[in-house]
């Protein structure tokens, strides 16, 4: 089976949800089950398999597999949180698209193909900052347009320029080689919002909601990130003696996004900021990758990719829950949510424990082998200790949920499942107003119940469950390194 079933699926499910948007009930109905049938699509991709569309070809991987089937569960219960409290928005149908986009981009064996892919897919995050259009959400978008062309042609030309000396042959001067890596890395590193290219994503976070961070944030760049990775270990790497200022300028900027993001997250009163800054950080280590010029090190980070966009979609459903059920978006509005709601606190917990992991597990294991392959040792136990960051601003938030409760908290809903009333509805109209009374009244609990699930997803992921090491073992041997 190709890949093609899975791409058509998400492709048409886009389409058929954007469109259908002044019709709710239709939009979301196609929404919710494009991502589950593009999950299950997904599942019957096999390495090897191969797909011609025009002059694009596409090759099926185990790891394109995981991203789709994660990717369609992910969004499928993002989605039911988000429908669980009557929100309505673009945030479905441009996951849809973009997931799309991202299996083509990182399916192709040619990167600059990949790139102009990847950067059609960043388009539609444009569509989420755009949801309800002002003059405020139309100054973002058009920062985040002018952000995307910008690392497009940064890449497409750093790809272009490095092409016309395969394996190193016939290197021109060092300087130019130079700036071409360091064109590649600022491409993913603007992308991802790391700082100091951070203040486009800030101003996503100040115009759209905390449920879309992680599509325009994480989701969004993701394709481009896997693309830089396989340049930089497969056109760079037989130039890499030559880079030894340019490598150490890249982990400098990964440390500042890795501790000033932490930082940022630490800090801020509103979810938005944290959720925004919480993924900015830890992107560090991707864009920490990139300095090691190492194809080797393919493997651990897209397997640490992974984790990172499944964690960072759990938080922000957390965010969008919790956010809901106690209309408040302020951390000093927020005093007592974990005793309100024991659901929403062990789903955070999850989270917590998926973004940080443990010496031998995968998320763990593979900020190490990055961190190690960038700078070795004992530089890169430094980094190593510095993946704990995310322990500042998530623990934060359980300091705020076990405090004082406060009026805004203890006027909320209760956090377990209430029937209305006892009685056998009479006949199908009343037992259907019976449902919807029910679901009403019970949005809190059950809005808890999709996030606890996504994030026991992010924890089996974050072990290395699903075959997460072998998909980026198996792309790493036989997908990346093109040219």
């Amino acid at each position: 089976m190709t890949i093609l079933p899975a791409l058509l699926i998400a492709s048409i499910g886009a389409a058929v949800t954007l469109l259908t948007q002044r019709w709710e009930r239709v939009s979301n109905a196609v929404g919710l089950g494009a991502f589950l049938l593009t999950a299950v699509a997904a599942t019957a991709i096999r390495a090897g398999d191969e797909l011609a569309i025009g002059g694009l070809a596409l090759g099926g991987s185990d790891f394109v597999r995981l991203l789709l089937v994660l990717g369609g569960i992910a969004g499928l219960l993002l989605a039911l949180v988000t429908l669980t409290h009557g929100i309505q928005n673009h945030v479905p149908g441009s996951t849809l698209a973009v997931l799309a986009l991202s299996g083509i981009a990182i399916s192709t064996s040619e990167p600059i193909h990949g790139v102009i892919v990847a950067t059609i897919g960043g388009l539609f995050g444009l569509l989420v900052t755009l949801g309800a259009p002002s003059l405020r959400s139309i100054g973002v978008a058009a920062r985040e347009f002018r952000v995307l062309v910008l690392a497009g042609c940064l890449a497409i030309g750093a790809i272009a320029w490095s092409a016309r000396f395969p394996d190193g042959a016939t290197l021109p001067d060092a300087g130019l080689i130079g700036l071409a890596y360091l064109a590649g890395v600022a491409a993913v590193a603007i992308r991802f919002g790391a700082i100091p290219f951070h203040l486009w994503a800030a101003r996503v976070a100040d115009a759209a909601s905390e449920v879309s961070l992680p599509l325009v944030m994480a989701w969004g760049p993701a394709p481009l990130a896997v693309v830089g990775l396989s340049w930089v270990g497969d056109s760079m790497a037989p130039m890499s003696p030559g880079l030894g200022v340019e490598r150490a300028l890249v982990v400098v900027v990964a440390a500042l996004t890795v501790v000033l993001g932490s930082a940022a997250a630490a800090i801020h009163d509103d979810l938005e900021h944290v959720v925004g800054y919480g993924i900015i950080a830890d992107a560090g280590f991707i864009v920490l990758a990139l300095a090691a010029v190492d194809p080797t090190v393919l493997a651990p980070v897209l397997t640490y990719l992974l984790i990172y966009v499944v964690a960072k979609t759990a938080f922000a459903a957390w965010a969008t829950a919790t956010r809901q059920s106690f209309d408040a978006r302020r951390l000093t509005e927020l005093g007592g949510w974990a005793r309100r709601s024991p659901p929403l606190a062990l789903a955070l917990l999850l989270t917590l424990i998926a973004t940080v992991g443990l010496p031998g597990v995968a998320v763990w294991d593979a900020r190490a082998a990055v961190s190690f392959a960038a700078l070795g040792s004992p530089l890169g136990l430094v980094f190593v200790v510095a993946g704990l960051a995310p322990v500042l601003y998530l623990g934060r938030l359980f300091v705020v949920g076990y405090g004082r409760t406060t009026p805004v908290v203890a006027a909320g809903p209760m956090p377990w499942p209430r029937l209305l009333d006892r009685t056998r509805p009479r006949n199908l109209r009343a037992a259907v107003a019976w449902v919807v009374r029910t679901w009403s009244d019970n949005r809190a609990p059950i809005s808890a119940l999709w996030v606890l699930v996504l994030a026991g997803l992010t924890l089996i992921v974050a072990l290395g469950g699903l075959g997460l090491r072998e998909a980026a073992e198996s792309y790493q041997r036989t997908v990346a390194g093109p040219g």
